[in-house]
């Protein structure tokens, strides 16, 4: 940028690479440059020099003006080289020669890929399905092995119901009956359905990027594997307990065993076991294309061929057919499209017929009022059915789950018919690109390059569009509005809006003293907190909750119980469901669901459900120094506001002051797991007396194992330090660092966007066939409905270390110096009890102060 002296005029230069197609500025953003330039230069034409006022207030507009115009064409450049575009469903009949300017070259053979899998599943046999489906291979029960018979037996995939809990410990015994042991029926590939799901099946492909705008990973191609419930004899209650969990990913492993058989290996090439969201109950499958899809022509042809000139003009060939994509299977159960896609068809049609139509084209195999949050879906032994629907034991983070599955195609179908209103040309042949399209991009590449993307806690491209789409539908976001406008009003909007309810009483980071009870400090959180309903085409946010069938549902439901105590919307049961106390040390907590709400136009799902509260206050914080880049109120070195939004990395390596250890072996299993009764006897007798029982472990049910485990550490460790860290972070699959630089300089190079992200998906994928996945396996045993934690030391770790949590911490300078951490008052028996719980007798001891208290007190080394 070169500006000439006393005059403002600026003449911006920018050096790009190659690029496939011209994209034109919007002329919105354009002539508002016009009009800001003009307004300068009538400034600089009328101010007198004298007047020093005048001249700064001449040179703040001339720099914001510079920043603007050099922030759009950087960005520009950068949506230019990132787009990609791949159609889902184009053939050779109908692509033309309009495709060749803006589709992916590679797109005809991932269609091709995509045609040769589904046809592979629409031919697979009827068979029966049972947990020893997903034995692991050398397992107990497997064919001749049954003299290697152990207590324990090795799973691919966490067998969670209470169905496998009961089959196991029936088959322990030796009069197990084989006839009784818990199977289901699968009606073959005949009852399969595919759709493309995310951005796969967006309008214009929103969210695809190119693999140097993805961390140099290969884009990703979702797709959903939907089955008829009747062929997988899903219903009834299976709603409960994990059993369809349990059902669903038996079947992913049957599949990916017929998928990876040697007679498709040359098509459908490696499979692999994956986690969906990073959630370990959620199994999905990873294909991995073959390198060049022509070996098996060049084999045949071998003998017919002379050595020499056609065998080097077939490799060469083999060579240039390299990896361009993956594909993930998400499974799932096949809804009804009309009790989904409801609020997606047409506005001028779908509101006339009042809400009648939704109520009526609810069809799904759970029952619509089990997906209320305060529903317990996930009961433990302990518990009792007359509990389904008491708050403190609902499950809204597990029947989330569920209303994910159920969401599959409606989540598409809700980002594309936003994206339609906004591109009238998406029917013609020309790929529609909108500032939707750039403006999720943008978000994407922001994220990513801090480690906020793909993550078992964090932003997906998915979660990103929902977001938007509902800035969009609220006006938050403008139709004129361009990328970096609209990036900057997602920031505004993410930084400032209280997802946690707790901007009233501390800061993003938690802490501060707290002197209300467990559940005054819950319901003051609840009062703050910010729900949000995206709206219906055609309709307001009021409108949309006021005509929901779901909130007249509850509303029915709260009538019927009579009970003062509950909330009185549904929008106040969420909020009520997804907040927990505070994460003050004097204040009680042993359950830590707290997540954001932000819920479809149906109000059965939370697209925000599995952000856990480190990663909203964490990324709330970067959102707010986003705007200070943008607004040139940071001190900003080479390359400005761009570089530091979009090239440099902030990762987890490199974001925080410390790094603590914490070995999974030391971690007590959770005292509110549905079972493990032979791992409660490591750590104690009885739960009920023991004092974790009042810091964590009343969440497994609802958040599954290793979330809870990684939840409660992190919100443990914001308790106990307080004011001293300003961020504390869990590490995990997708929030990692960039491979690591040979030495310093190589940090600053120009080429820091385009490093390989060394943990690039957001969970550890292992093959279905080969020496690692024999490694790796969930040890399940007799009558145990939660198997311990996957062996990963063998696949992970060279050295062979134990398994750790690793967490990071920002602490502050100032705060840090404190040696006492005094509690509650003495007469605070609630307390004083959730100090010392946290804390311990030995180390919450009474102390007297020079202003007289006396009360418990902790003192730091």
């Amino acid at each position: 940028l070169q500006r000439t002296k006393g005059k403002g005029t600026i003449h911006p230069t920018f050096t790009h690479t190659h690029h496939h197609h011209p994209m034109p500025a919007a002329p919105h953003e354009d002539a508002a440059l016009m009009a800001a330039t003009g307004s300068v230069a009538q400034s600089s034409s009328s101010a007198p020099s004298t007047d020093g006022g005048s001249n700064n207030k001449i040179n703040n507009a001339t720099d914001a003006l510079a920043r603007s115009n050099l922030l759009r064409l950087e960005t520009s450049e950068l949506i230019r080289e990132s787009l990609l575009h791949v159609h889902p469903t184009s053939g050779s009949g109908d692509v033309g020669n309009h495709h060749a300017h803006y589709e992916a070259k590679w797109a005809p053979t991932a269609r091709d890929y995509l045609s040769h899998v589904k046809h592979v599943l629409e031919n697979l046999d009827k068979a029966t399905l049972s947990p020893d489906v997903a034995i692991l291979p050398g397992g107990a029960k497997e064919k001749g092995m049954e003299h290697l018979a152990k207590s324990e037996t090795k799973y691919r995939i966490p067998l969670l119901s209470d169905k496998f809990a009961k089959t196991s410990l029936e088959g322990s015994n030796s009069n197990h009956n084989p006839l009784t042991s818990w199977s289901f029926p699968f009606g073959g590939g005949s009852t399969l359905s595919f759709h493309p799901i995310g951005s796969f099946a967006h309008v214009g492909n929103a969210g695809l990027a190119n693999r140097h705008a993805n961390g140099n990973v290969l884009p990703v191609l979702d797709v959903a594997v939907l089955v008829d419930s009747e062929s997988l004899d899903v219903g009834g209650k299976d709603y409960l307990n994990h059993r369809y969990t349990d059902k669903r990913n038996i079947l992913a492993v049957h599949i990916a065993k017929q998928l990876s058989q040697k007679k498709h290996r040359s098509k459908i090439g490696a499979v692999h076991q994956s986690h969906i969201l990073g959630d370990s109950r959620k199994v999905g499958l990873m294909l991995t294309p073959p390198s060049d899809n022509h070996v098996d022509d060049s084999k045949k042809d071998k003998k017919k061929r002379k050595r020499g000139k056609d065998a080097d003009k077939s490799k060469s060939k083999g060579t240039k057919n390299k990896l361009r994509f993956r594909v993930r299977l998400v499974f799932g159960i096949r809804q009804d499209r009309g009790s989904n896609a409801v609020h997606e068809r047409d506005h001028d049609a779908v509101y006339s017929s009042s809400d009648e139509e939704m109520e009526d084209a609810w069809n799904g195999w759970i029952p619509r009022s089990r997906l209320l949050p305060n529903r317990s879906n996930n009961r433990s032994e302990k518990r009792k059915d007359g509990d389904a629907a008491d708050a403190s034991h609902s499950t809204p983070h597990y029947t989330n789950a569920l209303a994910e599955d159920l969401h599959l195609l409606s989540t598409t179908d809700l980002v594309s018919s936003t994206l339609s209103t906004l591109t009238p040309n998406s029917g013609s042949n020309v790929t529609p690109t909108s500032s939707f399209h750039e403006t999720l991009l943008l978000l994407k590449v922001w994220a990513l390059q801090r480690g906020f993307l793909r993550g078992h806690d964090s932003f997906t491209t998915t979660t990103l569009a929902v977001l938007l789409v509902y800035l969009y539908r609220t006006k938050g976001i403008g139709k004129r509005m361009g990328a970096v406008q609209g990036f900057t009003a997602f920031m505004k909007f993410w930084s400032e809006s209280d997802w946690l309810g707790e901007d009233a009483t501390s800061s993003l980071s938690g802490g501060g003293a707290e002197t209300l009870s467990s559940k005054d400090a819950k319901e003051r959180k609840v009062k703050k907190k910010v729900a949000c309903v995206i709206p219906a085409e055609g309709k307001t946010e009021s409108q949309t909750i006021a005509k929901c069938p779901q909130s007249r549902l509850y509303l029915d439901d709260v009538r019927g119980t009579g009970d003062n105590s509950t909330p009185k919307t549904l929008l106040d049961c969420y909020r009520e469901c997804y907040t927990s106390s505070s994460v003050s040390s004097n204040v009680a907590n042993d359950a830590h669901v707290d997540s954001p709400i932000m819920l479809d136009p149906t109000m059965t799902i939370n697209y925000l459900a599995r952000l856990s509260p480190s990663f909203v206050r964490e990324s709330r914080a970067e959102a707010h120094a986003a705007l200070r880049c943008i607004h040139g109120q940071e001190q900003l070195g080479t390359g400005g506001a761009f570089r530091k939004l979009f090239l440099e990395t902030n990762r987890f390596w490199t974001r925080y002051d410390a790094y603590v250890k914490v070995p999974l072996a030391v971690v007590p299993k959770l005292l509110g797991t549905a079972g493990g009764g032979s791992s409660k006897k490591k750590h104690g007798k009885t739960s009920g007396t023991n004092a974790s029982s009042k810091v964590w472990g009343n969440d497994v049910d609802d958040l599954g194992y290793d979330e809870s485990v990684c939840r409660s550490a992190v919100e443990v460790l914001s308790r106990a330090l307080g004011t001293r860290a300003t961020a504390i972070r869990a590490f995990t699959c997708g929030n990692g660092d960039f491979q690591s630089p040979s030495n310093t300089n190589e940090a600053d190079s120009e080429d820091v966007a385009t490093k390989i992200i060394a943990d690039s998906d957001q969970c550890h994928a292992v093959p279905i066939r080969g020496s690692v996945s024999h490694n790796f396996g969930y040890a399940a045993r007799a009558g145990d409905r939660v198997p311990a934690s996957p062996v990963l030391a063998d696949t992970i770790s060279n050295n062979r270390e134990e398994p750790c949590l690793v967490v990071g911490l920002s602490i502050d300078p100032d705060a840090s110096r404190h040696v006492v951490d005094r509690g509650p008052p003495a007469e605070d028996v609630d307390g004083s009890a959730a100090f010392v719980a946290l804390w311990g007798e030995k180390h919450a001891q009474l102390r007297r102060f020079q202003d007289g208290a006396i009360v418990r007190a902790v003192v730091w080394n």
